[in-house]
């Protein structure tokens, strides 16, 4: 629809003093929000409630952000949606929704006249030019960050930064894999995707802005 405005969240990580006590806390902010979305944020914030309080010596504003991110934007309409508030959902999600590669299939695809296919994988990785996921000890590969039998040059400038700022193998994955706004709604999958000339620089921005409201 045009001129439609996604809504989106905020989520900022905030600490107050009173009576000699320090108390952290989540500063939560949505946009563009409607009455459409009333049922979704009913699921939201509860959950964002029991987040804060169980969540003691863990990165609690990433995972706030994960759990908020998880709901692609039209998906705040209908009422059977559940928040995916645990890590085993999204990686279940994950795995449901994108194509992957066992490493033998994606070494024989990438290093036909290779010696030793798996090892020029396995260096590859090594140095951060793709991105692989652990399932019970086994290494899938996405394809959406396949390009013929390379990687695309954005998957490994953006993989290399998340990389950089101490991102783990699923946290770059469920971030490529959920709803955006600083892709309008968007997942950086459904860009990388949808063959624009601009995915490059807006998915560089997007994991820029990342990096930057981790830190």
């Amino acid at each position: 629809m045009a001129g439609y405005k996604y809504p989106s969240v905020s989520i900022s990580e905030a600490q107050t003093s009173e009576d000699g006590r320090q108390y952290r806390h989540l500063e939560v902010r949505f946009s563009y929000v409607d009455d459409r979305h009333i049922s979704g944020l009913k699921e939201v914030l509860p959950n964002l409630v029991d987040l804060v309080a169980s969540v003691r010596n863990e990165d609690l504003l990433q995972r706030a952000r994960l759990l908020t991110r998880a709901y692609r934007p039209f998906d705040w309409v209908r009422p059977h949606v559940k928040v995916r508030a645990h890590t085993n959902y999204l990686h279940s999600g994950f795995l449901r929704e994108v194509a992957t590669g066992r490493a033998h299939e994606v070494a024989l695809r990438m290093y036909a006249d290779s010696a030793d296919p798996t090892a020029a994988l396995r260096k590859l990785r090594d140095e951060q030019g793709v991105l692989a996921v652990d399932i019970e000890g086994r290494d899938l590969y996405p394809s959406f960050q396949f390009e013929s039998s390379t990687v695309k040059p954005i998957v490994v400038e953006v993989l290399r930064l998340l990389k950089s700022h101490d991102y783990g193998d699923w946290e770059i994955a469920i971030w490529f894999f959920c709803a955006n706004g600083w892709l309008d709604g968007d997942s950086p999958i459904d860009v990388l995707l949808a063959n624009d000339p601009h995915a490059s620089e807006l998915l560089r921005d997007a994991a820029e802005q990342e990096v930057a409201e981790r830190y």
